[in-house]
């Protein structure tokens, strides 16, 4: 597999949230998925794709992905966006506590930002 380069993974990138911001979520799907295959370790994409896979309902993948992300690898902001999305996918999965647990992480996370 050939990989991207910066400038190309930077258009996709931004292709892939314009498209979602559009509520295109199969088009900004397909190139978030492909920026994830080719960028594995990229935290910023896997949180992105996790974002338009809760737009688009697709819940149990949405969780798969950031079960995937290694919660020490992320930055301070990246944390505060995984907590947030984790707590709006378990909560939409009817996991309510789990959900609750996210939120108040965020929440705290988020409070010590300010």
């Amino acid at each position: 597999m050939e990989n991207l380069g910066g400038a190309q993974t930077k258009f996709l990138y931004l292709l892939a949230y314009l498209y979602m911001q559009q509520c295109k979520y199969d088009m900004a799907l397909h190139l978030f998925r492909i920026l994830r295959l080719h960028n594995p370790k990229d935290n910023k994409i896997a949180l992105a794709l996790t974002v338009c896979l809760h737009r688009a309902q697709h819940l149990d993948e949405a969780l798969k992905v950031l079960k995937s992300i290694p919660e020490k690898d992320l930055t301070i902001e990246q944390t505060i966006v995984f907590f947030y999305i984790q707590s709006k996918v378990l909560w939409d999965l009817k996991q309510t506590e789990a959900s609750r647990e996210m939120l108040h992480k965020y929440l705290k996370l988020r409070q010590t930002r300010l």
